[in-house]
């Protein structure tokens, strides 16, 4: 099972290769979601399908897919399936949309290491509280 799914258009490949850099960085799989021009049905039966393998969603948000009609179909779907989604904002992004309010906001890659440091710290906090005393 993957463990991120990363969502972001073709304008934004360079962060969101920084972004997966990171991410693997904290020893979390991320499976990249590429999106170039209009969706067809094909697209969105690999998104679905891309997004029942993953625990979470992260989506960047930027002027070209905060105007797509895919994003907000993404962030919903992904919050009805119970995964945890995640938007990275970039700097270019000038408004937030109301349907990511349900999500966290990131706008930094410090802020995601951040976010990472803090899902490491939980974890190891609930295999320690799993494990039987010594």
């Amino acid at each position: 099972m993957s463990i991120l799914l990363l969502s972001y258009f073709e304008a934004d490949s360079e962060l969101a290769q920084t972004i997966a850099e990171v991410v693997s960085d904290y020893g979390i799989e991320c499976v990249g979601s590429r999106k170039a021009g209009s969706w067809t049905r094909a697209h969105k039966e690999q998104f679905d399908e891309e997004l029942l393998d993953c625990l979470s969603l992260l989506v960047v948000l930027s002027p070209e897919s905060a105007s797509s009609q895919w994003l907000p179909y993404e962030v919903g779907y992904g919050t009805a399936g119970g995964k945890h989604v995640l938007c990275y904002k970039t700097s270019r992004a000038n408004e937030t949309p109301l349907y990511v309010s349900c999500c966290e906001i990131l706008d930094s890659i410090h802020e995601l290491r951040r976010h990472l440091e803090g899902c490491k710290h939980a974890t190891a906090l609930r295999e320690s509280a799993a494990s039987p005393p010594r």
